[in-house]
């Protein structure tokens, strides 16, 4: 009887190839997140944090006259001193003024014309 050759060690050698190509794979991959960390945080240590925003002067508009008109103010927060801006057009709209006095009603007369087909506030 002939005997067959063994095909075992071939089959051995694929699998150890294949073990080692896993291996250099997975090192690499590690490698190569490491420096891409690196070079990251190295350019992130250039950048500056942001700067806080600072708002000087503060817009402040009163109630509307007959022609629509409002007088605006405003109010300068570094020096806490007020500057006539003069009469202009309204900026907020008409159903969000509450002319009441209470702040319970305020509270109710926003709240109603923040919904849709509310009725106006019954304050006017």
């Amino acid at each position: 009887m002939a005997r067959r050759p063994s095909i075992r060690r071939p089959v051995r050698r694929n699998r150890y190839t294949a073990v080692v190509v896993t291996f250099l794979l997975v090192l690499g991959g590690i490698v190569f997140a490491g420096a891409m960390g690196l070079a990251s945080s190295a350019q992130d240590a250039k950048i500056e944090p942001p700067q806080k925003l600072v708002i000087t002067v503060t817009r402040i508009q009163w109630f509307p006259d007959r022609n629509d008109l409002c007088r605006t103010l405003l109010f300068h927060n570094d020096s806490g001193r007020y500057q006539d801006s003069g009469m202009g057009k309204c900026t907020i709209p008409s159903d969000m003024l509450t002319w009441t006095v209470s702040r319970a009603a305020m509270f109710a007369d926003a709240f109603k014309s923040a919904w849709k087909g509310a009725a106006p506030p019954a304050s006017r």
